[in-house]
């Protein structure tokens, strides 16, 4: 019950944080300025969030045990009312290319195989717009845990080869990804760590959360950067 005390006392102080880091930006940026988006024609395909902390901790008693959620969004799938306020800036969007999420013509949000409805996606703007997704994972003793999506990945949102499309959202317990890459039972995991997330298409996105079961507890994050954060939407481009 310590440590759950402990991981509860930790998640209150990394929000806090992060508020006043939030509230603490910078001042000086007019209030006609817009967010640019960083995609465009040759960007790297890839990009990176990252999770301050996310823990597992398993009890005999279910209701104390603790675990984290994650959630990660292909947000290469954009409204036409964004693609026209110039948030996407220099990229030249297909409004409505089929991104693979469908068969037939488009509907409203422009996600089938055919022609687009009234929403469009960025998929002619960047470098790749589907992919899978890694995540790197390091324990409080240094040790580092790397799951990449594939067939078979656990939790919901993947296709069947483990990529996510533009609209699609991944979401799992991070007792699942654990359990999947070391090959145990959920209730032999401990994990109390950081996390990055890299993707294999330009616009990532997500949020994580602690839950401690037995107190009703959960505190929500989002990955860093969120969008618009330092004028980036979609995470940092990076070589993947």
């Amino acid at each position: 019950m310590k440590r759950v005390k402990l991981i509860l006392l930790l998640t209150v102080a990394i929000c806090l944080g992060l508020t006043a880091s939030t509230m603490a930006g910078p001042a000086s940026a007019a209030a006609s300025d817009t967010v640019s988006f960083s995609m465009h024609i040759d960007t790297t395909a890839a990009r990176a969030v990252f999770a301050s902390f996310l823990s597992v901790i398993p009890n005999a008693d279910p209701d104390q045990s603790v675990d984290s959620a994650i959630s990660v969004s292909n947000v290469c799938a954009a409204p036409a009312e964004v693609v026209e306020t110039g948030l996407l800036g220099d990229a030249a969007v297909a409004p409505g290319n089929g991104n693979g999420n469908g068969n037939g013509n488009g509907g409203e949000n422009g996600n089938g195989n055919g022609d687009g409805g009234e929403n469009g996606d960025v998929s002619a703007a960047v470098g790749s717009d589907h992919g899978t997704v890694t995540i790197y994972l390091w324990d409080r003793d240094g040790t580092l845990i790397t799951h990449t999506t594939g067939a078979g990945s656990p939790g919901s949102g993947l296709d069947p080869d483990g990529q996510l499309h533009p609209g699609q959202t991944w979401t799992v317990r991070l007792a699942e990804v654990l359990s999947a890459e070391l090959g145990v039972d959920e209730e032999e995991i401990e994990f109390n760590g950081y996390a990055w997330v890299t993707s294999g298409f330009d616009c990532l996105a997500g949020t994580y959360n602690v839950t401690i079961f037995g107190v009703g507890f959960t505190q929500n994050f989002e990955f860093l950067p969120g969008m618009g954060q330092g004028q980036i939407f979609g995470g940092i481009p990076v070589g993947r």
